[in-house]
C-alpha cells in the first residue's frame, strides 16, 4: 500500500478547517444596528399635573407632582415605557421623529423636544365613577 503521508496530513486538516469556516460565515451576528430610540432612553426628573374631572358631583381635582423617573426600552421595536410616576410604568409608542403616541391601555400624545425632554398628555377614563383624569407631563433628561 502506497500512502502518501502529506496528502493524509491535508486530507485532515481541510475536513477540519472547512466546516469551521463555512461555520463561522454563517454563525457571525451582524452589528448592531442603531436603534432610532437610543437617544431618548434614560434617567428624566419629570413634573406632572393631574386634573380630575368627577361628572357624578361636578367636582374638579388639581395635584402636581415631581418625579425621577425613566424612559426605557420596550418590547417592541417602536415601544418605549415611560415611569414618571412610581407604581406606572406606561408603554407607548415612540414614531423615529420624536412623537409619542397611545400605548394599548392609553390616549396618549406627546413629543421629544430633541433628544433630553419630552412633553405629552396622558388621558384616562376612571371607573366606576366615570371621572376623567388628565396628565400633563413634562421630563428633561438627567
Amino acid at each position: 500500500m502506497n500512502s502518501n503521508p502529506s496528502k493524509y496530513g491535508i486530507s485532515v486538516i481541510l475536513c477540519i478547517v472547512v466546516p469551521l469556516f463555512i461555520l463561522s460565515v454563517f454563525s457571525c451576528k451582524k452589528k448592531n444596528e442603531s436603534d432610532y430610540r437610543d437617544p431618548f432612553i434614560g434617567n428624566y426628573d419629570f413634573y406632572a399635573r393631574a386634573y380630575v374631572i368627577t361628572t357624578q358631583d361636578s367636582t374638579f381635582q388639581d395635584t402636581s407632582w415631581y418625579y425621577s423617573g425613566a424612559i426605557t426600552k420596550g418590547d417592541l421595536s417602536n415601544s418605549i415605557y415611560i415611569q414618571y410616576f412610581p407604581s406606572l410604568k406606561l408603554i407607548a409608542t415612540l414614531q423615529n421623529n420624536g412623537v409619542v403616541i397611545n400605548g394599548p391601555d392609553s390616549i396618549l400624545f406627546g413629543e421629544f423636544i430633541g433628544t433630553d425632554k419630552i412633553n405629552f398628555t396622558l388621558h384616562t377614563v376612571e371607573f366606576p365613577s366615570l371621572s376623567t383624569k388628565i396628565d400633563s407631563v413634562t421630563g428633561i433628561k438627567k
